[in-house]
């Protein structure tokens, strides 16, 4: 049986990912300060482009529960935005190593990697993403990441000059995103 507290994160969660970051902070703002309450709010600091803010949440988000995962590739995410490429990768590869078969932790350490212009690296890391998500057909929100993987790792073909590699991935993240 799914607890209250279990619908109400979901429910939070549904709302950021369609966008109603208002309407899913002030639903959030009922619950206990716990690491989910510090993971969304970072993630929602995060998507309004507030990274100093967000970086402060996942941080105390991780002080409850160090296992956090999605706290940690938040935190990649963030540390991205201020061009701090050396702690990206760390928090990314420490997800890795916590979750090795969560599609999201390749990502986020395939972006970092990529950022920091270690190619090859994130190409790897966008190719496992995308294996483990598409093998994941119950992965919540999975097109979602399998847009995003195949969109970073599009980008990274591009940013090699290989083209029509870029151009098979692009294409195929388009089409997703028209269904």
């Amino acid at each position: 049986m799914v607890s209250k507290t279990e619908l109400q994160a979901s429910s939070i969660i549904n709302l950021v990912y369609s966008g109603k970051l208002k309407e899913a902070n002030k639903k959030l703002q009922k619950l206990p300060r716990t690491h989910f309450f510090y993971f969304v709010s970072g993630w929602i600091a995060q998507l309004q482009g507030k990274h100093q803010k967000a970086i402060s949440l996942f941080e105390k988000s991780l002080v409850k529960n160090p296992l956090n995962v999605d706290a940690l590739i938040g935190l990649s995410t963030s540390y991205l935005y201020f061009r701090d490429t050396e702690r990206s990768i760390e928090c990314a590869e420490h997800s890795v190593l916590l979750e090795s078969k969560n599609p999201k932790t390749h990502l986020a350490l395939g972006t970092a990697l990529a950022k920091s212009r270690k190619t090859q690296k994130a190409l790897t890391s966008f190719a496992q993403a995308f294996e483990l998500a598409h093998e994941n057909v119950g992965l919540p929100h999975r097109n979602e990441i399998l847009k995003d993987v195949l969109t970073s790792w599009g980008a990274c073909y591009v940013d090699l000059r290989q083209f029509e590699e870029a151009q098979k991935l692009l294409e195929l993240a388009l089409r997703m995103s028209e269904t």
